[in-house]
């Protein structure tokens, strides 16, 4: 297979598998609505996924790469769903929305900050795609900090399995795209990706959830 029709095909894989992966959250965000709970279903993940498609698309467009473009759009949207959802079921609404408004500033002050003061427009796509890796990688690995929870209530209850059998599927086939067009920021968060789904799913079936209902 030449290079031209690996790159192709992975490119298709990640649009389908990231485009699947984006769905697992509506069985959680489902969850939400009717149980009118957001129960022990972690905030960040959504916070920093909306983060990180909103991010990406910017830089989808900066790189005018098809696969990104395609679906960090999509991407976006749906997050927004997901955020808007937690956020008027959440029974923390004071911290949740003290934290979505504090990230709202620090998008905005981020965009200022790259239009305005950066002049080279290969130096604001390199710290794009620099920040952006970062915060990838972040939400690659926050649900890792619910394991002392899991370990401590011997319940995975507040890990979504659809979520990180996701999450570890999309890592994968975004590492392979990323070191096939030769892009760092693509590529890179991808590693700690994998790392984390497989944790994640290992944690679910050693500590299967239990049915006792929490309420944050």
């Amino acid at each position: 297979m030449e290079l031209h029709e690996w790159i192709e095909f992975l490119s298709w894989a990640c649009i389908v598998i990231t485009l699947l992966g984006y769905m697992a959250g509506i069985p959680t965000c489902y969850d939400i609505f009717t149980s009118k709970s957001t129960n022990a279903i972690p905030f960040l993940p959504f916070l920093f996924g909306f983060i990180a498609n909103v991010g990406c698309l910017w830089y989808g467009i900066r790189i005018w790469d098809f696969p990104t473009l395609v679906c960090n759009t999509t991407g976006s949207a749906l997050y927004t769903v997901y955020v808007a959802v937690y956020l008027i079921y959440t029974n923390k609404k004071a911290s949740t929305f003290q934290l979505s408004f504090l990230t709202a500033i620090g998008l905005i002050s981020f965009y200022l900050y790259l239009t305005q003061l950066v002049v080279s427009q290969a130096d604001i796509t390199y710290q794009l795609g620099l920040s952006i890796a970062t915060f990838i990688l972040i939400w690659n690995v926050s649900p890792i900090l619910e394991i002392r929870e899991v370990m401590h209530t011997k319940s995975s209850e507040c890990l979504s399995p659809t979520l990180s059998l996701a999450m570890l599927m999309s890592s994968i086939a975004w590492g392979l795209y990323g070191h096939a067009i030769d892009d760092i920021f693509i590529a890179g968060p991808c590693i700690p990706g994998i790392f984390s789904g497989f944790i994640q799913l290992l944690l679910w079936y050693t500590y299967p959830a239990t049915k006792t209902v929490k309420t944050d």
